[in-house]
């Protein structure tokens, strides 16, 4: 089969033309709550993160994760660059 320039690219538009016009098969999907969240990290000598044994960095990371700060800095566009406003971690 001899395939020139131009029938590749006619073949291409309607490829394209195709894919533009069927229906989209993928519908997004109301997220569920609950569940297992698997972390890839070292395990932990304790769960003390107020020991200074030089390992509490460990700690704070998988603890991030669930457990609440009370507080936190601000984020988001309306915040002034170089400023770290406190607001609640809760809010």
């Amino acid at each position: 089969m001899n395939l020139g320039r131009r029938d590749l690219v006619k073949l291409g538009g309607l490829t394209l033309a195709g894919t533009a016009l069927s229906p989209s098969v993928l519908w997004a999907q109301t997220p569920k709550r609950g569940g297992t969240l698997t972390l890839r990290t070292w395990d932990p000598p304790h769960w003390d993160h107020m020991e200074t044994g030089g390992a509490s960095y460990k700690i704070h990371i998988p603890m991030t994760f669930t457990h609440s700060r009370l507080l936190k800095h601000k984020a988001g566009p309306g915040v002034v660059p170089g400023t770290f406003p406190i607001e609640g971690d809760l809010a």
